[in-house]
């Protein structure tokens, strides 16, 4: 009867040991998302500068100009390059990255010309600085 007993206490610590692991497992499973690769993060930060553009945000779409870029152009040499309501749209086509520091994206803008929405490619780099990535500004 005694040996019986032991035996049963065993199997509960044992069973309660399995379970507490598989939820620690099931939690930490949970968390782990697959990261992102870089031209899917380009394609992010690219879409978020032109919906700053389009939403007349100069100050968010100046913030993803690389560090070096920024050192080049102030704010307002940058802002004074867009007309306001003039871009209408933007669509991020395709991305392209040579090794891990440099990614061309291909856009598609819609803007107003002669009374007519227009939509034209346009062509961007991106670089990566210190684990970020930037538009690399051309003036």
């Amino acid at each position: 009867m005694l040996k019986a007993a032991a035996h049963e206490a065993s199997r509960r610590c044992l069973a309660a040991m399995a379970a507490g692991v598989a939820a620690i497992v099931v939690a930490g499973c949970a968390g782990v998302q697959p990261s992102a690769s870089d031209e899917q993060i380009v394609a992010e930060r690219a879409k978020q500068r032109w919906d700053a553009v389009i939403a007349g945000d100069m100050k968010k779409a100046y913030g993803y100009i690389s560090p070096a870029g920024r050192s080049i152009v102030s704010y307002e040499g940058y802002a004074g390059t867009f007309r306001r309501g003039f871009h209408q749209g933007a669509r991020v086509t395709e991305v392209r990255c040579q090794g891990r520091e440099v990614c061309d994206v291909t856009l598609e803008i819609e803007y107003m010309f002669s009374g007519q929405r227009v939509k034209t490619p346009l062509f961007e780099k991106w670089v990566r600085q210190d684990s970020d990535w930037w538009y690399l500004y051309q003036q």
